[in-house]
This record gives C-alpha cells, structure tokens and sequence, in this order.
C-alpha cells in the first residue's frame, strides 16, 4: 500500500528544524498573520517575515530533492 495521504508532507516538513515546522504551520495551515506570529515569539516582524521565506526556500529545497524528475524518490 502507498504512503497515507499527506505523507510527502509530512517528510518534507520533517526536513526542518522544529521550529522552522513550527512557524511555517502556524502561518500557512493555521493561518496566523505575520503580526499574530511576532507577538507570539517575542520577535520582530521583519524577522519572522525572514523565517518565512528561508523556511519556504528549505521546504523548496527538499521538496526538490524527493522529487527529482517529477517522479518520487521512494526510500529503502
């Protein structure tokens, strides 16, 4: 059988730091707003609105890597 759905996902998101998931699923999925995610963290805006987009780019990335030629790369 494949993997569950939301599997390329999960190992993708698997690629990152914890806090990297952590933010990316709180701005993309849960829908926290860049302002709502600063005062969360204590952070300032710019630096979350930077967090964002290198977590973007690692997820990118990855992504990449398990999708080399539009085809999955399935593991041992």
């Amino acid at each position: 059988m494949g993997d569950p759905p939301g599997g390329d996902l999960q190992r993708l998101l698997g690629e990152l730091e914890e806090k990297d998931q952590l933010m990316l699923v709180m701005k993309e999925v849960e829908g926290f707003s860049v302002e709502e995610l600063a005062a969360q963290t204590g952070m300032n805006e710019n630096t979350i609105k930077v967090k964002l987009f290198r977590a973007r780019q690692k997820l990118l990335k990855a992504a990449q890597r398990l999708f080399r030629g539009g085809r999955p790369i399935t593991s041992a």
